[in-house]
């Protein structure tokens, strides 16, 4: 009878360890999840309306021309009207002649 209880006592503080591992790791996933979270470099409520366009980008480079733009602190928007070929690239008027010159550098086809 001894030996039964001993079993299971042993098996019932296996299971709390797991259960308690277990809630570890959902909590430790739930925080890494939750800090992932980054806000946009432009909010969806920006209005665009006076933004300019400097050129187009092909569809396969815009990761890249939009890490490089985040990276120069440049907002950019590109508009999905030339997919799957040339995209259409938007700035606001402040940053116009520094961004197309960085898309210029970086392959892309800056109006002139």
């Amino acid at each position: 009878m001894k030996f039964k209880l001993k079993f299971f006592s042993r098996s019932i503080q296996r299971l709390i360890q797991l259960g308690g591992i277990m809630t570890l790791s959902v909590v430790a996933c739930f925080a890494i999840m939750s800090c992932c979270h980054v806000e946009p470099f432009v909010a969806v409520q920006t209005d665009r309306s006076s933004w300019v366009k400097i050129g187009t980008v092909s569809a396969i480079n815009i990761p890249r021309i939009k890490r490089i733009m985040a990276e120069a602190k440049i907002p950019l928007w590109v508009n999905a009207e030339g997919y799957p070929y040339y995209q259409p690239v938007f700035v606001p008027p402040l940053y116009h002649q520094r961004a197309q010159q960085i898309l210029f550098e970086n392959g892309g086809h800056p109006l002139e």
